[in-house]
């Protein structure tokens, strides 16, 4: 994948990345489902001891409620950042390692490991404000962050090659 159009790119991922890579994610989305879960146990907690308390509510009923609620908000704001930890842990991950983008795809050099992609290996292209995200499945994705390019044309420029040569699902801020 050498040529003179080639984007060359050096990156050293952070745990930040990691978790900003989330915002790129599908998955993001179930976050809602448990906010909805909390308030409506801390509504039957208040609503529960409020109405039938003099009726014997029990008082692990309400503690119960509570634990529930209180548990889905800790999963809502510490999930994501247990996953990008959990992520950065490989070696992979730590290590600097340069991305050549070109016409034909993504080729990865580091000391650990190389590894070229052609443009139909990924599913979905996401840019978020922080980085873009490669998906080689709803998943796993490679990370570029914005701050690793060199040159101020570096990001429109790779803009317009994803919407020349990508054929998937691309999503971009800049369009």
């Amino acid at each position: 994948m050498e040529d003179s159009s080639n984007l060359v790119v050096n990156v050293e991922t952070t745990s930040k990345d990691y978790l900003a890579r989330w915002k790129a994610s599908r998955f993001r989305h179930f976050q809602w489902l448990f906010y909805l879960i909390a308030a409506t146990y801390s509504y039957l907690a208040v609503a529960g001891s409020v109405n039938h308390w003099n009726e014997g509510f029990e008082i692990s009923t309400v503690g119960l409620y509570l634990f529930v609620a209180l548990f889905a908000v800790f999963a809502v704001v510490s999930a994501p950042r247990i996953r990008a930890r959990l992520l950065f842990e490989s070696p992979l991950a730590k290590e600097p390692r340069q991305y050549s983008i070109s016409s034909s795809g993504i080729s990865l050099m580091s000391e650990l490991s190389a590894a070229e992609y052609k443009w139909g290996a990924f599913v979905q292209i996401v840019e978020t404000k922080a980085l873009f995200c490669f998906f080689q499945s709803h998943l796993y994705a490679l990370i570029v962050p914005k701050r690793c390019f060199s040159g101020a044309t570096d990001v429109p420029r790779l803009r317009e090659m994803l919407q020349t040569h990508f054929r998937g699902k691309v999503s971009l801020i800049g369009e």
